[in-house]
């Protein structure tokens, strides 16, 4: 779920009105509907206006978009022993890493889909 639909539920589970919640944190009603759109994005500053008023805090607001991200990117124990010593190799290094890699992903991807069929 957007961060935007999480701004709007949780606008909802305390009760307010987008007016409301504009009035509570200074802007109009508008700007309320804009963001829960995803038409514009707040401030920080305004974004943390919203999360003290509706008792939320960044880890509700943004968690699909750190799981998305944190799929898509590599954590610091990641970069520390994979990424790291893999720029530390020279070519033939690292195209070697990749043909291991390609074929271990293979192979976890036959047996995946063996016992899938098993199933």
């Amino acid at each position: 779920m957007p961060y935007n639909d999480r701004i709007r539920e949780a606008r909802k589970s305390r009760g307010y009105t987008q007016a409301q919640l504009g009035e509570m944190i200074g802007c109009a009603k508008n700007t309320i509907s804009s963001y829960e759109k995803g038409i514009n994005e707040p401030s920080v500053a305004i974004l943390n206006k919203i999360m003290s008023v509706l008792e939320v805090d960044a880890n509700y607001i943004f968690q699909d978009e750190n799981h998305g991200h944190c799929s898509l990117h590599a954590s610091p124990n990641e970069m520390d022993i994979l990424v790291k010593p893999y720029r530390l190799l020279d070519d033939s290094g690292q195209r070697l890493v990749r043909a291991v890699l390609q074929i271990e992903l293979e192979r976890c991807s036959t047996g995946t889909q063996a016992a899938q069929s098993q199933e």
